[in-house]
Formats: C-alpha cells, sequence, structure tokens
C-alpha cells in the first residue's frame, strides 16, 4: 500500500534526477527534444539538428536539414533550388530508423543519384501513414513551395493499422491530433518516465 507507493515515488525521483546531473543518463537514454507534433501532418522532425537515437541496442546518428528530414549533414535547403530533385515519403523504413543517414535506403539512394546530379530529400518518418504522406506533401509543395521533380512515396503494411489507429480527420477534413492530456495514462506514464 502506502509504504510501495513511497518507494515508487522515490524511485521515480531518483530516475528524474538522475537524467538532470548524471552523464551515462544522456548516452543511455538520448533526449527526444527533436521530435515534433505537427497540427498539419500529425508530427515532424527539428530542422538543422544533430541526432543520436537508440533503437533497441542499436545508436545510431544523423542529421536534419532545414525542411526538418533526415540528412546526412545539417544543410540549407533552399526549396525553389535548381538541379533535380527527388522527394522520398514514407515510414520508418523510409526515415531509416536504426541506421546512419549513409547506410539508410535514403542515404544509399542519394549516394546512388548524387553522382548524377540528383538531390535525394527523405521526408520519411517513422509512424507515418497515408494521411500524413498527403498532408505534408501537399505542405511542403503548396506552403512551402518545395519544387521537386519526382516523388515516391513508400507504402508499407504497417500504414493500415497507423491510419486506423492514429490518424482521425474533423468533419471538415482537417486532421485532429491527440494531445498529450487526451493520451492514456500508461503513454503518459511512458513519456514520463523516458
Amino acid at each position: 500500500g502506502a509504504r510501495s507507493l513511497a518507494s515508487a515515488r522515490g524511485s521515480v525521483v531518483a530516475a528524474q534526477l538522475s537524467k538532470a546531473f548524471l552523464p551515462f543518463w544522456n548516452e543511455a537514454f538520448p533526449p527526444l527534444d527533436h521530435h515534433l507534433r505537427s497540427d498539419v501532418f500529425h508530427h515532424d522532425l527539428a530542422p538543422m539538428r544533430q541526432i543520436t537515437e537508440v533503437w533497441g541496442p542499436i545508436r545510431y546518428r544523423y542529421a536534419t536539414n532545414s525542411l526538418g528530414f533526415k540528412d546526412a549533414t545539417v544543410r540549407l535547403v533552399d526549396p525553389r533550388g535548381a538541379g533535380k530533385r527527388l522527394l522520398l515519403m514514407g515510414d520508418s523504413f523510409t526515415q531509416g530508423v536504426g541506421y546512419d543517414f549513409e547506410t539508410s535506403m535514403a542515404g544509399r539512394i542519394a549516394r546512388g543519384l548524387g553522382c548524377r546530379g540528383v538531390d535525394v530529400l527523405n521526408a520519411g518518418l517513422g509512424g507515418y501513414a497515408p494521411s500524413a504522406y498527403w498532408r505534408k506533401l501537399r505542405h511542403l509543395l503548396e506552403e512551402v513551395g518545395l519544387r521537386v521533380d519526382q516523388v515516391v512515396v513508400f507504402l508499407d503494411i504497417s500504414d493500415i493499422r497507423d491510419e486506423l489507429d492514429i490518424y482521425r480527420e474533423d468533419p471538415q477534413g482537417a486532421l485532429i491530433v491527440p494531445l498529450p492530456e487526451d493520451e492514456g495514462a500508461a503513454t503518459r506514464l511512458g513519456h514520463f518516465l523516458r
């Protein structure tokens, strides 16, 4: 009862203090402050960052460019830039979760097409599904003014579940993004402990 609740509170306080003052914590659990909510297409990556992430036992590093896309380096991308451009859309496979940019699918495509003068832009992000692909693509083309020559969308079997479980529209067709307080207690607790 009361003793186990006090012990649990003490453990949570100790974990929070460890995060704040012990350097090994951020090595074991890098911050996730580069993950952003988006009212347009659910979630996104923060632009112009050097990022370290952990996926299971794998630690990997990548950068984001000025558009918030996973990239080889932090770089400015002129939305109206000249030259050939290929835009990749998809979920975690396209993003390259668990891989440095250079060894991800997008990185390999960029290396192969870069010598032909094609700039490969990777707009893929874990958890995306068709609703997010469509909204992000429309946002990039209409609001950002991104000029691209071709778009390749990589569909995934998990898109069906993500589309049903995550993405909702209001009666006017706008995407509804659940706020943290609308998430279940277990999800909020997981975010807090993380």
